[in-house]
């Protein structure tokens, strides 16, 4: 069952070749109705909309002919883009406004950037092809800590700036906790039997929820990194992207070519956003500034959803569950008193038949 609806979809084309303009990366300002897409070639292209309506193209770039753009992302209050090729190691810093290239950090890193993440307006988190991890001070563009625990590339970085903690996905199977405020690495779980591709948190942060390679969300609780404490197979592919929705829903993008609202715990899938043409996997979400839209990209093809009603059909059937327990639980007190009740009055009749 759908549980939104699409607004509008651009069918990205940069070329004469359109059926060779696929979508890499794909990312959302922070406080606009402002998109950026990195394909194939190596083009970014920044676009304003208006939802449901129109979808304009305000400028395009290219700083590595023939690279594929594999990842985007803005700055905290969104001034600025950092970008990354495939079979480059450099970090490409791109003005939002103008479109034109600020800065490029040389040899960045050592293999090739697979995520990026802004941890704030001053801290930016990389990982790489070869399970490297670095944090960048973007006030002068140095690296403040380098961190080689994964034996694989970094699929996703997230933060959690309550508890100032970056957690990060990795081919190798494991989640890794890096400490922000002391600058040090903190933790890696124990490797899943499938490679992590993406994640998010839930539950105010208490849950983190990880997808794989063979479709299943591996929920791990705060603290206790060194294995999942819950499991939900809720994919008949691998789980390509993820984001958070609100405090209890994920929406995943999948192989299969699926977008699903998933709640976690009670775990269960809400319902089919929508999807892409079926063989091809949902690599990018993105949710706009206002949370009201979430964007998918799949090959050549960017989709806008409605989702903001998917959060409240969330919390009625958590209230509805909570509901289903106390109700459970009351009929139990009320059996276990009648069993209790009659024990007694059977010890009593007991006690004057022997009289």
């Amino acid at each position: 069952m759908s549980t939104a609806a699409v607004p509008f979809e651009i069918h990205y084309s940069s070329t004469k070749n359109s059926h060779d303009d696929i979508i890499f990366a794909m990312e959302t300002h922070p406080s606009s109705d402002l998109l950026t897409l990195g394909d194939i070639h190596g083009q970014i292209s920044l676009y304003s909309f208006i939802p449901g309506k129109e979808c304009k193209c305000m400028w395009s770039i290219n700083h590595t002919p023939g690279r594929p753009c594999r990842v985007a992302r803005f700055s905290k209050r969104g001034e600025w883009l950092c970008t990354a090729a495939k079979d480059r190691t450099s970090l490409f810093i791109t003005d939002t406004e103008t479109g034109t290239l600020v800065r490029r950090v040389s040899k960045a890193v050592g293999a090739t950037v697979y995520s990026l993440f802004t941890a704030s307006e001053s801290l930016l988190c990389s990982g790489d092809e070869e399970g490297e991890i670095k944090l960048w001070d973007t006030r002068s563009w140095k690296e403040v800590l380098a961190i080689k625990e994964n034996s694989d590339y970094i699929s996703a970085i997230i933060v959690d700036n309550k508890r100032n903690a970056m957690l990060a996905t990795s081919g190798d199977g494991s989640l890794s906790v890096v400490d922000l405020r002391n600058r040090r690495f903190e933790q890696r779980s124990d490797c899943c039997e499938s490679e992590l591709t993406c994640l998010a948190t839930a539950k105010g942060g208490r849950k983190v929820v990880c997808g794989d390679g063979d479709g299943v969300l591996g929920i791990y609780t705060w603290g206790l990194w060194g294995d999942v404490t819950d499991r939900f197979v809720a994919h008949p592919m691998s789980v390509d992207s993820m984001i958070q929705l609100s405090d209890s829903v994920v929406c995943t993008g999948c192989m299969d070519g699926q977008i699903r609202s998933i709640q976690i715990q009670p775990n269960q899938v809400i319902g089919v956003i929508g999807g892409h043409e079926e063989g091809f996997p949902v690599d990018n979400l993105s949710l706009n500034h206002d949370h009201t839209l979430l964007l998918s990209s799949s090959q050549s093809s960017c989709k806008f959803w409605s989702v903001e009603e998917i959060p409240k059909m969330a919390d009625q059937r958590e209230k509805e569950v909570e509901e289903d327990e106390e109700e459970e639980k009351g009929r139990k007190g009320r059996k276990k008193k009648k069993t209790q009740m009659w024990e007694e009055q059977t010890e009593k009749d007991d006690f004057f038949a022997d009289l």
